[in-house]
């Protein structure tokens, strides 16, 4: 999981390769609505340690590398993000009518 972490943190950033997949239909769904996220879905290539993402190597320095991520998206201004999800696409804002919308 550190591993995973610290691959999204570096592919958000813009620090590491990744093309999208497919855009699933349920896009809207999986971020504009309260449906909980079902389990056994599976991770892209790029994040998942198992194919092409980083494959774990002693515990203390995955920890940091995932924390260090974490620092850096915290600092990081909102140029310095992607503007592409590698599951759904390119991400805009949603609209009003969200059901999150205030």
């Amino acid at each position: 999981m550190l591993c995973h972490l610290g691959d999204a943190a570096e592919g958000v950033m813009k620090r590491r390769d990744g093309a999208p997949r497919h855009v699933h239909p349920v896009k809207y769904l999986a971020l504009y609505t309260p449906i909980p996220w079902p389990k056994g879905v599976r991770t892209v290539d790029s994040v998942n340690p198992r194919v092409d993402g980083t494959r774990p190597t002693e515990f203390e320095p995955d920890r940091q590398r995932a924390i260090d991520g974490l620092r850096k998206m915290a600092e990081a201004g909102p140029h310095d993000f992607t503007e592409t999800h590698i599951m759904f696409g390119a991400m805009i804002s949603p609209k009003p009518t969200s059901c999150l919308a205030p």
